[in-house]
């Protein structure tokens, strides 16, 4: 009755099914099942399964279409904002009120030679500093990219620009953002050859009006 109403998922293989349905009522005699079923009328069920007196099996349905809908159109929307800083000509870098990195594009890979996603729980501020530090010129632009980072409140945009090791000179946007998030931008200028890498020791920070 629940296949004819589409109301369990369509079995592609029915002695599969067949040992599945089995599973089932032992992993439910237990108190161990739950699963996402997803029907072919679009709904998602959360499945999860019972004992019940006398060898009886409940099986609770909850409707959780609109969550994994929201679920689903979330991802698409940061799939979309990947897609979209990936084709930007500079490197851009994300981070949250925290300090936290929570976004960067093919550029900003491609400038500091690493994938921040490596990092997971670790990609904020500090050992992201700590790695352009390693990969430039002494220069205090990275104590106030920190601070600057995790400044509560009102911020005032600026620019400042550092010396890479392989003698390009980057200039470097901080921008704030909305909820006490900051976007950070990188964009590179070709070497000077032949001439030695400059040590920028002030912080070469210019506040925008």
């Amino acid at each position: 009755a629940m296949r004819a109403k589409a109301m369990i998922p369509e079995p592609k293989d029915y002695r599969s099914w067949r040992k599945q349905l089995v599973k089932l009522e032992e992993e439910a005699s237990m108190g161990l099942f739950e699963e996402t079923w997803s029907l072919p009328g679009g709904q998602t069920y959360r499945v999860i399964g019972r004992p019940h007196p006398n060898g009886a099996l409940a099986l609770m349905f909850e409707d959780i279409s609109h969550e994994m809908t929201q679920t689903r159109r979330y991802r698409a929307d940061l799939e979309l904002g990947q897609s979209v800083i990936d084709a930007v000509d500079e490197g851009v870098a994300v981070f949250s009120q925290g300090g936290q990195l929570v976004m960067s594009n093919i550029g900003y890979a491609q400038l500091w030679n690493h994938d921040p996603a490596v990092l997971l729980s670790d990609a904020g501020i500090g050992t992201l500093c700590a790695w352009w530090r390693e990969h430039s010129a002494p220069t205090l632009l990275w104590d106030d990219a920190t601070d600057f980072v995790t400044t509560l409140g009102d911020r005032t945009a600026w620019d400042g620009e550092a010396r890479m090791l392989d003698g390009r000179l980057v200039t470097i946007r901080f921008r704030p953002l909305t909820g006490g998030a900051t976007l950070i931008t990188f964009r590179a200028r070709g070497a000077d050859l032949g001439g030695p890498v400059l040590e920028h020791v002030s912080s070469n920070r210019l506040l925008l009006a």
